[in-house]
């Protein structure tokens, strides 16, 4: 059913022309007025999705910049990081999704959950 809903996801996720220029496709670009009607399965699918994205940035910014945000934090672990999603989409219901998980990420820095690297 997981599979089917996904597949079904991404069928009616709305893709920007390809003439126009967008730093972003996909499932992220949904608003979170719609992350609001799923039901706690396909959020629960919709979050795996975020935490891609997230780990996308982190990877960017641990070869870039030589840090990244610890996902895996027993502080603030994969319930919470989801339970943040949820209020910042209740909250922000004609925002994207994505930029949750940005802001999923900054609230993290703010936490102190950043590990550096070596360069």
């Amino acid at each position: 059913m997981k599979k089917i809903f996904l597949a079904v996801l991404l069928c009616i996720v709305p893709l920007k022309a390809h003439s126009q220029a967008s730093s972003s496709i996909g499932a992220g670009t949904v608003k979170c007025s719609f992350y609001n009607s799923l039901n706690e399965d396909q959020k629960n699918i919709f979050f795996n999705w975020v935490q891609g994205y997230m780990s996308g940035i982190n990877e960017m910014t641990k070869a870039e910049k030589n840090f990244f945000i610890n996902l895996n934090s027993p502080d603030f672990d994969y319930v919470a990081q989801q339970g943040l999603l949820k209020s910042f989409c209740l909250k922000n219901t004609n925002e994207d999704v994505l930029y949750q998980g940005i802001k999923i990420l900054t609230q993290m820095t703010k936490m102190g959950l950043v590990v550096k690297t070596k360069p």
